[in-house]
């Protein structure tokens, strides 16, 4: 048999295997019916298994030598790959270091595929205790028994520290974890790779995957000649970069397949949530929780806190906005009457009377309320949004109002962070604090409150009336969704927005 009719062979075998897969997926977990066929076959050499979000990427002879090993470990490598589609982790990438955003994904990924009977798919995939992978081979079994229960260790050491199994959660644990050694139940950086490492994620960061294909399989990815010579050069020449046309459409094409993969997760959100109420009990559980997370509106927090400026009356410097020109040039024509007053005041929105009231309950950690704190603060002196008097309130509060600290100018809030010691460690009652804001005004300590920012865990008891004023709360890294009264704006933070106050 010659060695081309010998790759064709190898080829359509191998798309019937991956069909096959995805068929034994689909039954099993029928929630993912919307996901499970957006992927379409494309073999390529050069990358084993992966996807860029467009086509499922893989060496046929990667696919049946892993088939062969058992049948469940290539569809647990399938749902591998398509949860990270699903958790859009090839496009939520913002310029983080490539290798712990690798492991971090793949972690998230894991955790969720432990829910999904034990990870073995269907009651025991027939691992080979032998399969050696990774990194210079270095850890045996690694998809095997041992290596179910070594994972099933660092996850849970990992649920200890981070508490919500998100990729930005897992990213930044990592990255600081690494100046220690980076070491989790004894394991190393390489091990934990070549634990967790189930596909291949350079498509994530290269353009040459993300361009228009010049060939498109058939439907259900089949392609007639798809294992022959030809397919294979294209395929080698994408992953090197490409033309420049694919490059420059590279772009535009990423932002079409997110939007896809965000609306094949809210389909799937739906259906597993059904799934869960009607059969499935708690399988599907961390599925739910991350599909929910992502599909939660993503607010601006700059753009939130301009909600809370208010207009103010600004006296200008001289120079800002007078033209000599016109000035001087009605002096000249009328004497002592100018043609143009100067403009001595302008109007601008800027935050000056404002309350952040920090929730000071055992769940919200010091660390956590500066980097808060931090970056409000940043924010308002980027945008030049303060006021060059201001008339802040930060309270401290559990059940009670521990403390209030009056600020009077932007160095006064930067003095507080440095230096700001937590009180209280209680439970949490949200009413105290607007009582006590009513106060202040009534008081006369401020003339008026412009909004009410209020950062919590969201556990505590909300005032039956709405107040005077504007009210927002806070809440970071929340995995289920909070019920704020209808009169409250919400905002949901995650470790990426607190990047910058670092």
């Amino acid at each position: 048999m010659s060695r081309e009719r010998e790759e064709g062979q190898g080829s359509r075998l191998a798309i019937r295997v991956l069909e096959s897969c995805r068929n034994r997926l689909f039954f099993r977990y029928r929630y993912l019916e919307m996901a499970l066929f957006r992927l379409v076959f494309r073999e390529c050499e050069e990358i084993s298994f992966g996807s860029e979000g467009e086509y499922l990427y893989y060496d046929y002879k990667y696919v049946l030598n892993r088939y062969a090993e058992g049948q469940g470990l290539l569809a647990l490598d399938y749902l591998h790959t398509l949860i990270h589609c699903l958790y859009r982790h090839p496009f939520l990438f913002r310029g983080e270091q490539p290798e712990y955003w690798n492991l971090a994904a793949d972690i998230a990924v894991a955790c969720t595929l432990e829910e999904f009977a034990g990870e073995d798919g269907e009651g025991g995939p027939g691992e080979n205790p032998a399969v050696e992978r990774g990194p210079g081979k270095k850890w045996q079994d690694v998809h095997g028994r041992w290596g179910r229960i070594r994972r099933s260790e660092v996850i849970g050491s990992l649920k200890a520290e981070v508490k919500i199994m998100s990729v930005q959660r897992i990213y930044t644990y990592l990255e600081r974890n690494a100046a220690s050694g980076g070491n989790i139940c004894g394991v190393d950086f390489s091990g934990l790779c070549a634990l967790f490492q189930r596909d291949d994620h350079r498509l994530w960061y290269g353009e040459g995957g993300a361009g228009e294909p010049e060939a498109r399989p058939g439907t259900g990815g089949r392609a007639g000649d798809f294992g022959g010579q030809t397919g294979r050069e294209e395929n080698t020449r994408r992953l090197s970069g490409g033309r420049a046309e694919d490059r420059r459409k590279s772009g535009g094409r990423r932002e079409e397949m997110q939007r896809m993969w965000q609306d094949a997760a809210g389909k799937v959100l739906l259906e597993s949530r059904a799934s869960v109420s009607r059969e499935r009990g708690e399988a599907a559980g961390n599925l739910i929780q991350n599909l929910g997370m992502l599909m939660r509106q993503k607010h601006d927090y700059t753009e939130f806190l301009m909600k809370f400026a208010g207009s103010l009356e600004e006296q200008m410097q001289p120079d800002q906005e007078f033209d000599y020109v016109f000035y001087t040039y009605g002096l000249k024509l009328f004497g002592k009457l100018a043609l143009l007053e100067p403009l001595e005041y302008r109007e601008k929105y800027l935050v000056r009377d404002f309350v952040i009231a920090i929730d000071t309950s055992g769940s919200c950690q010091g660390e956590t309320v500066r980097r808060f704190l931090s970056k409000t603060y940043d924010i308002l002196q980027q945008t030049e949004s303060f006021a060059a008097k201001v008339n802040i309130h930060i309270l401290q509060c559990d059940a009670y109002v521990q403390e209030d600290v009056k600020l009077e100018s932007p160095g006064d809030m930067e003095e507080y962070i440095a230096h700001m010691t937590l009180k209280g460690f209680g439970g949490t009652d949200f009413r105290p604090v607007f009582a006590y804001t009513d106060r202040l005004l009534e008081t006369g300590a401020m003339r008026k409150v412009e909004g009410l920012l209020y950062f919590t865990d969201g556990y505590g008891k909300f005032p039956a009336r709405p107040p005077k004023y504007k009210t927002a709360f806070v809440f970071l890294d929340r995995a289920e969704d909070v019920k704020v009264p209808s009169w409250a704006m919400k905002v949901y933070l995650d470790e990426t927005d607190f990047k910058a106050a670092d």
